[in-house]
C-alpha cells in the first residue's frame, strides 16, 4: 500500500502516548520526538523484518533445480548466479542484523501513535513513575504535518504509515522488495549477456568472462533489496502487538545522520539515544488536541486540574480531558 493511500485510511484521531515530561515538552514546543529506529524500546522489533526477509530468501533458494554439477549449459549458469545472488543477500542481512552495518546505509526516525485512546498495554508501556498521558491528535493535523514536510524537499520528507501485524501481508511486502531486486538482476544480467555477439562468445562463456561485472551487479541488486527492506521495516511488528493499532511518522534518510532535521541526543540507560524533533503543528504556539487522556494515577482530580492548567498556560485548544478507569497500582504523581 502506498503512503498516500494509508493517509486516506488514517482514523479521525490518533493518540500519542507519553510521559509527564513528554506532555510538557509537546505542549511547550509543539514538537514530538522521533527516535532512531534501532534505539526503540524493543530491540527485537528492529530484527523482526530482517528475520522475515531471511526466511523468505531461504525459501527462494530452495526453489528451482538442484545444481550439484557445473556444465557449460547457460541455463545452469544463470541458476548458479541467481543462487549466488541470494546467498549474498543472506550475508548482508546477517551483517545488518549482527554487526549493525545498516547504520552506514540508512537512518530512520520513528514516533508512534495509536488508534486506541485508552489502551491498557500502552499505559503499561509508557510513563512509569513519571505519569502516563495519551494526546488525541486529529487526522487533519497529521496529514498537514506530512504535507508540510514534503514542501521542505526530500531532506525533510515524512511518511505516515500504518503498522501491519498480519504475517501473510508482511510476507507480501517482503516478496515485493525481493521481486524488485530479482527483476533488476534478470534485466541487467540479460543486458550483460547480450554483448555475446560483439565478443563472439557463447552465452556460457559470457557468464565466465564477465564474472566481475556480475559480482558488482549482485552488490547493486542486494543493496536495493536492503534499502527497500529497511523502508518496509517500520511497518512490520509481531502479531502479538496487534491490539496497539499503531501508526507511525517516519523520517528516512540514506545517510547515517538526521539529514533535514537537527540531530539531538537524550541519555538512555546505557547509551546516548539519537532523536529528532518533528513539528506536528504549523504554529508550535497554537497546539490543538482533540482530547487528552490521563493514565492510571493515585489522585485523579489533581491530575486533571494540573493538565488543564498546563494546557491553558500555553494557549492550547483541546477537547475533553479524561482520566482512565484503569486502577492505579503504584508509582508517583
Amino acid at each position: 500500500m502506498e503512503d498516500d493511500q494509508e493517509e486516506v485510511l488514517c482514523p479521525p484521531v490518533l493518540h500519542h502516548y507519553t510521559t509527564a515530561a513528554g506532555l510538557h515538552g509537546i505542549v511547550r514546543d509543539g514538537h514530538v520526538w522521533a527516535t532512531e529506529y534501532r534505539y526503540l524500546n524493543d530491540e527485537q522489533e528492529v530484527k523482526y523484518a530482517l528475520n522475515l526477509a531471511r526466511e523468505r530468501v531461504h525459501e527462494e533458494m530452495s526453489e528451482g533445480p538442484h545444481l550439484g554439477i557445473a556444465p557449460r549449459d547457460s541455463q545452469v549458469l544463470k541458476e548458479e548466479y541467481r543462487r549466488a545472488l541470494l546467498d549474498v543477500m543472506l550475508g548482508m542481512i546477517d551483517a545488518a542484523d549482527v554487526h549493525g552495518e545498516v547504520g552506514s546505509m540508512m537512518c530512520m526516525f520513528v514516533t508512534s501513535f495509536s488508534a486506541e485512546e485508552n489502551d491498557l498495554s500502552q499505559w503499561r508501556a509508557y510513563g512509569g513513575e513519571s505519569g502516563r498521558y495519551s494526546l488525541g491528535i486529529s487526522k487533519d493535523t497529521m496529514i498537514e504535518c506530512v504535507q508540510r514536510s514534503r514542501e521542505g524537499g526530500p531532506a525533510k520528507r515524512l511518511r505516515l504509515i500504518k503498522v501491519e501485524y498480519d504475517q501473510s501481508k508482511q510476507k507480501e511486502m517482503i516478496d515485493g522488495a525481493l521481486k524488485k531486486a530479482l527483476d533488476q538482476w534478470y534485466q541487467s544480467s540479460s543486458e550483460l549477456v547480450a554483448t555475446k555477439g560483439a565478443m563472439d562468445l557463447d552465452e556460457a562463456d559470457i557468464y565466465r568472462a564477465k564474472a566481475e561485472d556480475f559480482k558488482e551487479l549482485m552488490r547493486i541488486c542486494t543493496t536495493r533489496f536492503l534499502f527497500d527492506l529497511f523502508r518496509i521495516g517500520p511497518k512490520l511488528k509481531h502479531p502479538s502487538f496487534k491490539n496497539e493499532e499503531e501508526w507511525r511518522l517516519v523520517h528516512s534518510t540514506d545517510r547515517s545522520h538526521a539529514d533535514g532535521y537537527e540531530l539531538k541526543f537524550r541519555i538512555g540507560s546505557s547509551v546516548p539515544i539519537p532523536y529528532v524533533e518533528l513539528p506536528l503543528w504549523n504554529d508550535p504556539k497554537k497546539i490543538e488536541l482533540e482530547n487528552l487522556w490521563i493514565g492510571p494515577v493515585p489522585h485523579r482530580a489533581t491530575a486533571k486540574h494540573s493538565v488543564k492548567l498546563l494546557l491553558d498556560d500555553h494557549g492550547a485548544t483541546y477537547g475533553d480531558v479524561k482520566v482512565t478507569d484503569t486502577p492505579f497500582r503504584g508509582g508517583a504523581v
